[in-house]
């Protein structure tokens, strides 16, 4: 699994996170707003979680939101979740705990 690390000036600043977050609008498609927030950036907005599992062999870009990125094997963010749990924003927690219970064993 591939995280960002979040720029000073962004929520959850210094911690890893998802690298593709966002919200859908009313009447979007969740496929749109995940191809929006792909490449529209710096808008305020509430959250709303939708998990998809993206695989690519492009490298990965950030943007100014993020400083840095990690890729962690399912053991070693097991291991960070439970030695290190504040390298994570609250949203990645929040994601883990509902979407992957079994890093939090």
């Amino acid at each position: 699994m591939v995280l960002v690390k979040q720029s000073s000036s962004r929520q959850d600043a210094g911690q890893y996170v998802s690298p593709i977050g966002g919200h859908v609008k009313a009447g979007e498609a969740i496929e749109n707003a995940l191809k929006r927030e792909a490449f529209v950036l710096n808008r305020q907005e509430n959250h709303f979680f939708v998990q998809f599992e993206i695989s690519s062999d492009e490298d990965l870009k950030l943007n100014h939101e993020s400083v840095e990125y990690r890729k962690f094997t399912s053991d070693q963010l097991n291991r960070e979740l439970k030695q290190n749990p504040k390298l994570f924003g609250d949203s990645f927690h929040f994601v883990a705990k509902t979407s992957y219970p079994e890093l939090l064993i």
